[in-house]
């Protein structure tokens, strides 16, 4: 299982950004998709894992930021605060995101993310 460090990943999309919340797209080196996204609680960004059918079915707004989250392969994630950098367990820590009831339409901006046959 992967632990979504940042330090192990290349940014691949910004999503959204600015100065309250941000989404970023990221992979690793064996091209394993994670997402970085602002966190309410714990306050940070966290990091984590997604798999390309939960990222689709947030772009197609089947789910929200929060259940494309809650169903992040990612047992273990990490949240990089101001004063603090953890390790945290989905298991034992409730994490909310930021945005995380909304659907992609309400974060990112069409234009960002083009799909093509």
């Amino acid at each position: 299982m992967k632990i979504a460090e940042r330090h192990n990943l290349k940014l691949v999309k910004e999503l959204y950004s600015d100065n309250d919340f941000q989404l970023n797209l990221l992979e690793d080196d064996n091209l394993k998709l994670f997402l970085s996204c602002s966190s309410y609680k714990p306050q940070g960004t966290v990091y984590f894992e997604t798999t390309v059918r939960l990222l689709c079915e947030f772009i197609i707004e089947k789910i929200t930021l929060q259940d494309l989250f809650d169903n992040s392969p990612s047992l273990f994630v990490e949240i990089v605060g101001e004063f603090k950098r953890a390790i945290y367990s989905r298991n034992d820590t409730d994490i909310i995101l930021t945005n995380g009831r909304k659907l992609a339409h309400q974060i990112i901006d069409k234009e960002l993310i083009k799909i093509s046959a």
